[in-house]
C-alpha cells in the first residue's frame, strides 16, 4: 500500500549524468525492522559515479549486467526518521540519523526505507547539517584505510594522493591523530586547504612526481587510483605499503601478487561492503573526531535534487575538493 509520492533520482541504465533524471515514485512503506527516512541530504561522490557508470565493468555483477538494479541512486544520507516498521528496535519517530546503502542506493529520494539494523546510526547534536550525509563516504573511508587496512602507527611517514578529496582529506586527518607525518598530493588550488587539515608537506602533483623520490614512506594511499604498487616500489620503505579505494583489475592483481611475494605489499578494502557492526563503529569513531575537533568535514557545494545532472557532472570534473551534497530540504 502507498503511502503517497515523493521525488527521486531516476536512473533506467549505465551512463553519463544525463541518464539521470527525476520521477515521481512512491514512498516506500518500511516493513518488519525497517525505519522509513525523511531525506535531508545525500552525498554525491567518485563512487557513485562508477556505480551510475556500471564501472569497473565486474562490479555490475552486484549492480546489474545491463542496467541498474536499483534505480533510484545515491547510497549515503543524512535525515530524520519518520516511521517506525513492526518489529523494530532502536529507533525512534524523530530521531536524526546518518547512514549508507551501497550498492542498493536509494538515498537520492525525499524518502528512504532501510533496515534498523543497516549502517544507520543516530547522530550527535553538536555536528551540523549535512555533514552525516557524507560521513559514510570520505569519513569513514578514510578512517578505516589509516587506522585498520594500513595500520598507520605514530611516527610513520603516510602519503596521499588525491589528499583535497572526501576521502584524501579525511585520510589525512586520521593519519595525523595517529601520530603519523604526512605529505599530501593534490594540486596547487587545494594546497593551502590539505595543509589546513594538518598535511607535513604537501606537494603540487602538476610539478612534481612524488614517485620519483626513494625510500621515503611506509604507507602510499593513492584515492585517486592513478598510480599502481610498481610505480611506488622505489619510493615506499622495504616493508611499505601501497593501499588504494579505486577498485581495478590491477589492484587485484598486484595483491594477489604481493600477498605471495616480497615485502611491500599492495591493499584493497571496499568500505561499503565491511561488517555493518564494524562500519557503525566507524561512523560512530568518525562522529567523535568531529565533535571533539580532530576532524572537520567540508562541504564544497550543495545543489538542489532538481540539480542532480549538475551535481554529478561537476564530481565527474575531477575539479571536486571536499565533499559535494544535494540537499532535499533546503532551509
Amino acid at each position: 500500500m502507498s503511502s503517497g509520492t515523493m521525488k527521486a533520482v531516476y536512473a533506467s541504465a549505465y551512463g553519463s549524468p544525463d541518464v539521470l533524471e527525476i520521477r515521481d515514485i512512491d514512498v516506500p512503506v518500511p516493513a518488519d525492522g525497517e525505519i522509513l527516512v525523511q531525506v535531508r541530504a545525500a552525498g554525491v561522490s567518485r563512487a557513485n559515479s562508477m556505480m551510475r557508470e556500471g564501472r569497473p565493468f565486474f562490479a555490475r555483477l552486484m549492480l546489474g549486467l545491463t542496467n541498474p538494479k536499483h534505480a533510484v541512486p545515491g547510497s549515503t544520507f543524512e535525515g530524520e526518521v519518520m516511521a517506525i516498521g513492526p518489529n523494530t528496535a532502536g529507533f525512534a519517530v524523530g530521531d536524526r540519523v546518518a547512514g549508507e546503502t551501497g550498492e542498493r542506493g536509494g538515498c537520492l529520494a525525499q524518502f528512504l526505507s532501510m533496515p534498523a539494523k543497516g549502517v544507520v546510526v543516530k547522530m550527535p547534536e553538536s555536528v551540523p547539517f549535512p555533514v552525516g550525509a557524507v560521513v559514510c563516504d570520505g569519513g569513514i573511508t578514510g578512517y578505516n584505510f589509516m587506522a585498520v587496512v594500513a595500520q598507520v602507527k605514530s611516527g610513520q611517514r603516510v602519503l596521499i594522493n588525491g589528499a583535497s578529496g572526501a576521502v584524501g582529506s579525511s585520510a589525512v586527518q586520521v593519519a595525523k591523530s595517529l601520530g603519523a607525518h604526512v605529505t599530501g598530493v593534490c594540486s596547487k588550488v587545494n594546497g593551502d586547504y590539505v595543509k589546513s587539515l594538518g598535511a607535513d608537506t604537501v606537494i603540487n602533483y602538476r610539478e612534481s612526481d612524488f614517485a620519483t623520490e626513494r625510500g621515503k614512506y611506509d604507507v602510499v594511499f593513492d584515492t585517486v587510483g592513478n598510480y599502481s604498487l610498481n610505480k611506488v616500489r622505489g619510493v615506499l620503505t622495504e616493508r611499505g605499503q601501497y593501499v588504494t579505494s579505486v577498485l581495478s583489475g590491477q589492484i587485484l592483481g598486484s595483491m594477489l601478487l604481493s600477498s605471495l611475494f616480497g615485502k611491500q605489499k599492495a591493499k584493497l578494502a571496499a568500505t561499503g561492503l565491511a561488517d555493518v557492526g564494524l562500519q557503525r563503529e566507524w561512523m560512530n569513531k568518525v562522529f567523535q573526531m568531529i565533535e571533539s575537533g580532530e576532524m572537520q568535514v567540508e562541504i564544497t557545494r550543495s545543489y538542489a535534487l532538481d540539480d542532480i545532472r549538475e551535481a554529478s557532472t561537476f564530481v565527474d570534473s575531477g575539479r571536486k575538493r571536499g565533499n559535494v551534497v544535494v540537499e532535499m530540504v533546503r532551509d
